[in-house]
């Protein structure tokens, strides 16, 4: 009667560990996450995947696997398979333990299911040890219903991110990627909003935890890290450090890839164009923030010369009155191979960009003033600075900087480690 029931009860174990880890591949797959931060933080890390099949759904096909032993009695395969279950079970609680440093309770509840399966499998097979069948058929089944836990993997992932008709117009339907593909830059830069709020999270998890080391609050720290209004070089700096300091590493989803035409100023470029990285700045000369990034590009297009090819493109901001004269001023600095060193004189004296200012700028770069003053003022350096106009406009490029990586356009301050590049 005892080994009766034991019998049932492991099917019933093996069923609900099935179902268990079904639902895990469900959320996992729909991103909906679970109802703490620390299972999230656990089912998204690398560690819940393996060749990108998550273990949840190797976990189905192993439950399956054992509820066909546990009704065919097969105890002795039964202990073999819950025995190597246990032991990948431990290894995921202690990686939960020491490296990812969060519990994700659903993982322990499974694990809590095959610790219990273990003994009541190891219980019944004392009570029957004998050897299994080796029948070729019979572990084909046996595979065969294994598999049926990845294969529930791709079947979902396929159906959850299948592109389905959200919104009807006039009986006609258009799918998510009909919209966002029509929406362009402002749905990636939306999505690019959603990875900054993550990143900003990851930093105010640090900064508690600094915080706390010091004995202050977060708030008293950031008056003692930041005594004044920061810079952005400043703020970059601290969250390096934060980043060092805790171990924080960001594999965010990536923007949708856009293909950008090459600029007809080859002069703009910097870089061999079998760069494995090309970085597509749209840029305004009299935007503060657009220097900080002209200048961290090309710092980081100087270090990493083969692998990075750097490309400027304008574009002047109607609230900026002389961005556009600077603009063409650069364009006709780059007839004479001085493209670069205008535009680095430019942004220092984005303040004052007037046309005396201009006229300064190509006597110190030894220029030829005259014919510099008439392409400043001809029809050939605006249609130059249009074109780079125009071909933000259809991006979708409203604001300074706009920076795209391998046509994936990103907010993120770049660095080799960001790409990367050997440091």
């Amino acid at each position: 009667m005892i080994k009766t029931i034991t019998q049932t009860l492991v099917s019933v174990l093996a069923l609900f560990g099935a179902g268990l880890s079904g639902y895990i591949v469900l959320i996992k797959a729909m991103q909906t996450g679970c109802s703490t931060t620390a299972c999230n933080t656990v089912l998204s890390s690398p560690y819940a995947s393996i060749f990108g099949v998550s273990n949840a759904s190797l976990g189905v096909g192993f439950y399956l696997v054992l509820l066909l032993l546990s009704i065919r009695r097969d105890w002795f395969l039964a202990l073999i398979g819950i025995v190597t279950a246990a032991l990948a079970s431990l290894g995921l609680i202690l990686i939960q333990a020491f490296i990812i440093k969060d519990w994700c309770f659903l993982c322990i509840t499974s694990a809590s299911t095959i610790t219990l399966l273990l003994i009541l499998i190891a219980w019944l097979y004392q009570q029957n040890p004998e050897k299994p069948r080796w029948d070729m058929g019979y572990l084909l089944v046996l595979s065969a219903v294994f598999l049926t836990g990845p294969i529930l993997h791709y079947g979902v992932n396929s159906i959850v991110t299948r592109d389905s008709v959200i919104i009807h117009i006039d009986g006609k339907g258009y799918t998510q990627s009909d919209i966002d593909a029509e929406l362009g830059l402002r749905m990636i830069k939306l999505k690019n909003q959603q990875n900054q709020l993550r990143k900003n999270w990851a930093y105010e998890y640090a900064i508690a935890r600094e915080a706390a080391a010091n004995q202050v609050a977060p708030g008293v720290l950031m008056q003692m890290v930041f005594p004044s209004q920061p810079s952005v070089a400043s703020i970059n700096a601290y969250q390096t450090y934060l980043e060092n300091t805790y171990q924080i590493a960001f594999t965010l989803p990536t923007s949708s890839q856009i293909d950008l035409p090459q600029t007809p100023h080859t002069f703009a470029k910097k870089g061999p164009d079998t760069a494995a990285f090309r970085i597509v700045s749209f840029s305004d000369i009299q935007c503060p923030y657009c220097k900080t990034k002209h200048q961290e590009l090309d710092a980081l297009q100087a270090r990493y010369p083969q692998a990075i090819q750097i490309e400027y493109r304008h574009f002047p901001l109607d609230h900026h009155p002389e961005a556009k004269r600077a603009a063409r001023g650069s364009w006709c600095a780059g007839q004479s191979g001085q493209f670069w060193a205008f535009l680095d004189a430019a942004f220092d004296h984005a303040q004052s960009l007037s046309p005396s200012s201009l006229m300064t700028i190509s006597k110190d770069l030894d220029l030829d003033t005259q014919a510099f003053l008439a392409c400043l003022t001809g029809p050939d350096s605006l249609n130059a600075v249009e074109l780079d106009i125009q071909a933000g406009i259809q991006l979708g490029v409203s604001q300074t900087p706009s920076v795209f990586v391998n046509g994936h356009y990103t907010s993120d301050r770049i660095t080799a480690k960001s790409l990367g590049l050997s440091e």
